[in-house]
């Protein structure tokens, strides 16, 4: 097409605007002809409505690939009529389904029909097609000039082609006439603050995701690709790494009579492994109950061989593994901690801040595997604080075994200290 041609498309389209919808949709008849079928079989839509089937079988109407689209006419009255969760929800009468109640139309004709939808409900109606689906498609294509990929979408590109100016200039047209409504006017405003925001939400995300691919070593493309699968094994590290900070955490609890007290009893010990393990697969009673026969030592038995098999599973991820050597020290810290409380009979608060100190630096280190998503943390510290553990526990076994039973309470706790 030449120059002349283009503005004569252009000039034909704004002419549209000052007609009214039901001349329009009377002119794209004539234009087009009349609709081959009904927008869905009429049996599968009454099955759907009845609960019967969950998706609708659509009728052959479609001249997509003439670079056609679909309109049904009855959007001046009901939103969303192809859609299937509006269908459900409102019942829709198959009715406005019906070919007499559809017509074809091109890509800018389709946007007009929703404008002048808008002008005749006072934007009640017509204004999410046009803002969420035809203008960021005419955008995309005529002004970014982003090619579509699929054959059908092509053809509609070309169909309805024009310059990107005279694109622009319809478009201007078309809004100068919505924003003599004032309802039109706040609805643009505040679509274009929820766009803003999801454009700074996006390049926040995108920002994340990069640092994440950074820290795993890994190219952005790879952490896209395989997004779904490195964000359940980060959700599944925080789940053992955080269960090993409850276990540690939730020791000692205040009572009126007393300073501390253990609460590693049979019930305390049955929470937590409900908590880390069987949660998901009984109620607390029904889990209870199954454990009924089973022993405060039984408990911990299994519990301790949950972390053992947690910390394992950390060794068997793909990115946000952590090293066998590394989670061997972990669990031998945790051992070391329950140990030196189990020999300690009568500790003083000098003693539990020592240990509450040490099970902080645990605590910390690894929170820290989880908050920097780190493959390779410090050994060195994790080894250096067990050789600390360990020595506290043979120097409290050794005095224990020398003095408990020579010595005065207040005196061992002096020692201690």
């Amino acid at each position: 097409m030449d120059n002349s041609t283009y503005q004569q498309k252009y000039n034909n389209y704004v002419e549209l605007l000052n007609l009214t919808y039901e001349e329009v949709t009377d002119y794209l008849k004539n234009k087009y002809g009349e609709v081959i079928d009904d927008y869905f079989r009429e049996k599968s839509y009454l099955r759907f409505l009845n609960g019967e089937i969950k998706n609708i079988t659509k009728g052959k109407y479609s001249r997509a690939k003439e670079g056609l689209y679909c309109h049904h006419i009855y959007e001046d009255k009901f939103l969303n009529l192809s859609n299937q969760s509006f269908i459900g929800d409102y019942k829709y009468d198959f009715e406005y389904q019906r070919k007499e109640n559809l017509v074809y139309c091109d890509l800018f004709e389709h946007i007009i029909l929703h404008a002048l939808i808008m002008m005749k409900t006072n934007v009640d109606l017509g204004f999410p097609g046009y803002v969420i689906y035809l203008k960021p498609k005419i955008q995309d294509w005529y002004i970014n000039k982003i090619d579509p990929k699929p054959f059908w979408m092509k053809q509609c590109k070309e169909r309805a082609y024009l310059p990107t100016s005279l694109v622009e200039d319809l478009l201007s047209k078309i809004e100068d006439k919505l924003m003599d409504y004032k309802k039109f006017r706040n609805k643009m405003e505040e679509h274009n603050r929820l766009e803003k925001l999801s454009e700074k939400l996006e390049k926040e995300r995108d920002y994340r995701e990069q640092q994440q691919a950074n820290k795993l070593g890994i190219t952005i493309d790879e952490f896209k690709t395989n997004r779904e699968s490195i964000l359940a094994e980060e959700d599944e590290r925080r789940d053992i790494l955080n269960n090993l900070i409850e276990l540690l955490t939730i020791k000692y609890q205040s009572k009126e009579d007393q300073d501390y007290i253990e609460i590693y009893d049979r019930e305390s010990v049955l929470r937590f492994l409900y908590l880390v393990k069987y949660k998901k697969d009984y109620s607390y009673d029904n889990f209870k109950s199954k454990k009924l026969n089973f022993t405060k030592q039984k408990l911990g038995f299994e519990l301790l061989k949950y972390i053992d098999e947690a910390l394992k599973r950390l060794t068997t991820f793909k990115y946000y593994y952590i090293e066998e050597k590394i989670l061997n020290e972990i669990s031998k810290s945790i051992e070391l901690l329950i140990k030196v409380e189990n020999v300690v009979d009568y500790m003083n608060n000098s003693i539990y801040d020592k240990l509450d100190f040490k099970e902080e630096k645990l605590n910390n280190y690894i929170f820290s595997l989880d908050e920097d998503n780190s493959k390779n943390p410090d050994l060195d510290f994790i080894k250096s604080l067990n050789f600390e553990l360990n020595k506290y526990y043979n120097k409290i076994t050794k005095i224990n075994k020398m003095l408990s039973e020579i010595w005065p309470i207040n005196i061992v706790n002096n020692i201690l200290v």
